[in-house]
């Protein structure tokens, strides 16, 4: 028998949903699947600007989206990025998304990133740090914060109470919601040696506005909440239990390796249902009540939970202090303090190393496997991450690589057009080109005309040929058709005639700088130049035409 216990906010009870994930929009869109709503990373929507965010939108007007964060950062000692917190907020209104999740965890401090969910502290301080920010963010996107319980692989001598009172009072001291994670529960009970039916008995189910369900991988020594399907069988139990006490929440399954087929991951969920739907029974409205709970007062830090965290992150990326991890972490007898912190190392070098070989695949195929891999290693060391998104991890590789002897320089060459390529493929799609600024245009006015380019386009110049033409320096266009990214070298006098275009300067004066600079450049624009503005908009470089 299940118990029905409605969500403090009236918010709606969306069924059955899943994780959405890259590979799946497209058959989604093709084949409009029945599937309750979808759960979207919100990182990867904010930093995505092209085709996924066009996608999003097709998708939020067939279903209901509900953004799902992870690099809020909420744990941490450092102030909350409000441009972030904006930019969630502002695609929350776009996709009208009932609320916004994200972890109680802490991804980076001092401006560092890890790529990381760390735990925090269930210390009194951090209880009353984290609280103060929650209120912060949920004025900021005017609708509910839902924060998750997450996994965890290591425990703080800091810790003064167990993560489900911490939640709890959390919960209420912020008036937030909370996403129960039943995957994360059960690892964490293996990990750590508590019964998952203690957790469950403490939850307020009335904060509970969504639940999770994912599969895990066991090691010898502990669970890796690594989201490979398919659901471990315990973890069924667990999730029959949370919806026993609560009737029900809008469940979703996440698949976030290997990830199989739109039709398997989907099979999944509804597997995840079967296991749940007699226990499903509809709530009564839950009145809407003004919170009543004290604000805490304003904390300007967390100053114990701040010398944790620097500590860690230093440990997490590579560079160890010499401090013991036994001087902060518990020890347990499967896993030592080390080996704990070592999880998260291995998860950061992984996530790292992954970007690199996501965003450098020429210059992969190059250098080798091998070899790049140890350039990533090395870089990894050299330049701390500083960004919230893994896809910007990767920016300074270019300009680090050309100062690095070990390797020929044109890896630092391939590297710049391939990071062109990347920012081309994440940048603001431009609407579709109206030409018909060109018909019936007088050869006086040609030289009036002045084009604007896409966000997309860009003009890279580099020191050394990367592919296969006349040796030494090279320019090429990388540009954005719809969704399509593409590269072109230019000659060089079409190189200097873009420079000058691209600078705002009208078509006609532009090429008699070319000529000014370069008497020679005249023949070559007299004969080209009609073609090299056909090409230029054939490949989408250009966003809007004008007459100065």
């Amino acid at each position: 028998m299940s118990h029905a216990i409605a969500n403090r906010w009236n918010l709606p009870d969306l069924g059955l949903g899943l994780g959405l994930r890259g590979k799946h929009i497209p058959t989604i869109l093709r084949q409009q699947p029945k599937v309750g709503w979808f759960e979207v990373i919100a990182d990867n929507a904010l930093i995505h600007q092209g085709w996924l965010r066009h996608a999003l939108d097709e998708l939020a007007e067939r279903y209901p989206l509900v953004l799902h964060g992870v690099t809020l950062n909420i744990g941490s000692t450092d102030p909350l990025d409000l441009t972030y917190l904006k930019g969630i907020k502002a695609l929350a209104d776009r996709w009208r998304a009932p609320w916004v999740s994200d972890h109680l965890c802490w991804t980076g401090i001092d401006g560092r990133q890890s790529h990381d969910l760390l735990p925090v502290p269930y210390s009194e301080e951090m209880l009353a740090w984290v609280t103060q920010r929650v209120r912060l963010v949920q004025d900021v996107l005017e609708r509910p914060l839902v924060v998750e319980n997450p996994s965890s692989y290591l425990q703080f001598h800091q810790t003064t109470m167990p993560e489900w009172q911490f939640l709890a009072r959390l919960a209420e001291d912020a008036d937030c919601g909370l996403l129960l994670d039943v995957n994360n529960i059960y690892v964490a009970a293996q990990n750590h040696d508590f019964a998952w039916q203690d957790y469950l008995a403490a939850v307020p189910w009335a904060r509970v506005c969504q639940m999770h369900v994912a599969g895990h991988t066991t090691f010898a020594t502990h669970l890796f909440d690594s989201h490979i399907g398919p659901v471990d069988p315990p973890v069924w139990d667990v999730l029959r239990a949370a919806f026993a006490a609560c009737g029900g929440r809008p469940l979703l399954l996440e698949w976030d390796f290997a990830i199989p087929s739109f039709a398997r991951t989907w099979q999944e969920a509804q597997q995840a249902w079967a296991h749940v739907a007699d226990l499903a029974v509809p709530k009564p409205p839950a009145p809407l009540v003004v919170p009543t709970a004290p604000r805490q007062p304003q904390l300007t830090d967390a100053p114990q939970s701040a010398a944790l965290m620097r500590w860690m992150l230093d440990e997490v990326t590579g560079h160890p202090t010499g401090v013991a991890a036994s001087q902060w972490i518990a020890g347990h007898g499967r896993l030592t303090p080390d080996a704990r912190v070592a999880i998260h190392q291995q998860m950061y070098a992984a996530r790292c190393d992954d970007a690199l070989l996501e965003d450098y695949p020429l210059l992969r195929k190059f250098m080798g496997k091998k070899p790049f891999l140890a350039m990533a290693a090395a870089y990894r060391h050299a330049v701390p991450s500083t960004s919230w998104a893994l896809e910007r991890y990767g920016e300074h590789l270019p300009m680090w690589l050309a100062g690095q002897p070990r390797w020929p320089p044109h890896t630092a060459a391939l590297a710049q057009l391939e990071r062109a390529l990347v920012q081309a493929h994440l940048a603001l799609a431009a609407p579709p080109l109206d030409t018909s600024l060109l018909d019936g245009l007088t050869a006086a006015d040609q030289g009036r005309l002045v084009l604007h380019f896409a966000p997309a386009t860009q003009r890279v110049e580099l020191d050394f040929a990367v592919l296969p033409t006349a040796p030494g320096p090279q320019v090429w266009l990388v540009a954005r058709k719809v969704w399509q990214v593409n590269r072109r070298e230019l000659h060089p006098v079409e190189a200097r005639l873009l420079a000058q275009l691209m600078a705002g300067v009208a078509l006609g004066p532009a090429m008699a700088a070319v000529v000014a600079a370069d008497p020679d450049a005249a023949d070559a624009l007299a004969e080209h130049v009609g073609a090299w503005l056909a090409a230029w908009v054939q490949a989408g470089a250009v966003a809007r035409l004008e007459l100065a």
